[in-house]
């Protein structure tokens, strides 16, 4: 039986204006050619009758040669100044009949260029219209999003410590309860402070991080972020030392790869594999877990905001629909990308692509 793969990049923030952009361009690059060509197939005719009109003698008998080349290039001129053709005397208005077959020539191949630089110039124009509409909805989006999380940072401060107050006097499993609640409001407040900082203008990546050993950095990475019972499950293959200098900030770069390793915790079944390599001046970095195969209709939503799977395992366990979309988000503005692979297997792989420096 054979094994079905899906893909879809993540880290792309916007496919279609960047794509209708680049189509109207095209479009506009087709009407300069056309122009170009117009220009050229102009005078191209120019020279061409030019010659006809230099060779015609009127009331003389022209050449078999030159009787054969205007029929083989024009044979309703052919026709108009020898309407003879066996004797190939051409008429007394000969050379004025060529002047108005090339005027006519011309005027014609002038009306069909008019016409496909306009119909490619409204196609042109359709597509500066979509790309501009795309901006304003985007636009209009992230402004949104901003005000939402702006205004979500009070209440999420103000309930978090009145859990905090109730959760000293309780016992048990509401202690247990109170504190499980807190957890999920942290990283809710933390997903918060992210989206807005993913959607604030001035936030231009001037930080680096430099590390002298990755593999270092990851152990520790997950010995701080991740208890021993999740440590048991992640197995990290082999990465020799070696020195590297990203183009985004250390606390970006722990937040994607803390959320991702989660995600694949959470939903995956059995031990986690985190394997590196490097390729030209960029690290890639696969994690690898088995679990439930995704259906095409929900596979293909992955990495859009607050959306999360309606599958019953996906729902039972905590989440908010935003780790992968702000993932995405925090490597495409550092030249990096996300990619997502699921099989009918149920194999699910992270791949994150970092440029170095």
């Amino acid at each position: 039986m054979s094994v079905q793969r899906q893909k879809k990049k993540l880290s792309r923030i916007s496919f279609f204006s960047g794509t209708t952009l680049a189509m109207a361009f095209s479009l506009l690059s087709v009407v300069g050619l056309l122009v170009w060509w117009q220009n050229l197939l102009v005078r191209h005719l120019e020279v061409q009758y030019h010659f006809f009109a230099s060779q015609v003698i009127p009331d003389t008998n022209a050449s078999e040669p030159l009787r054969r080349l205007i029929h083989d290039q024009d044979k309703k001129l052919a026709q108009q100044i020898f309407p003879d053709s066996k004797k190939g005397v051409a008429v007394d208005d000969a050379i004025r009949l060529i002047r108005e077959r090339l005027e006519n020539r011309k005027s014609m191949l002038l009306y069909e260029s008019t016409f496909f630089i306009v119909l490619l110039l409204s196609g042109h124009l359709f597509f500066v219209y979509i790309y501009f509409r795309e901006r304003m909805r985007r636009n209009l989006t992230e402004e949104t999003i901003l005000l939402a999380t702006h205004e979500l940072r009070q209440p999420l401060q103000s309930l978090s410590l009145a859990l905090e107050m109730v959760g000293r006097t309780a016992k048990g499993a509401s202690q247990k309860a109170i504190a499980h609640g807190l957890q999920d409001i942290h990283r809710l407040g933390e997903h918060v402070r992210w989206l807005a900082d993913a959607f604030t203008a001035e936030n231009t990546i001037k930080e680096r991080f430099r590390t002298a050993d990755f593999s270092t950095y990851l152990k520790n990475l997950l010995s701080e972020e991740f208890s021993p019972e999740d440590n048991s499950r992640l197995h990290v293959g082999s990465i020799p030392p070696h020195e590297f200098k990203f183009t985004l900030p250390e606390s970006r770069l722990r937040f994607v790869l803390r959320n991702l390793l989660e995600n694949a915790l959470k939903y995956a079944e059995g031990q986690v594999v985190l394997s590196l390599s490097m390729k030209r001046h960029k690290l890639i970095l696969r994690i690898s877990g088995r679990g439930e195969a995704l259906p095409r209709s929900s596979f293909n939503k992955l990495g859009n905001i607050f959306f999360r799977s309606p599958s019953r395992e996906v729902q039972n366990k905590s989440g908010f629909g935003l780790g992968l979309y702000l993932c995405g988000r925090i490597l495409s503005r550092a030249h990096g990308k996300l990619t997502m692979e699921n099989d009918s297997s149920g194999l699910t792989t992270s791949e994150i692509t970092l440029r170095t420096l």
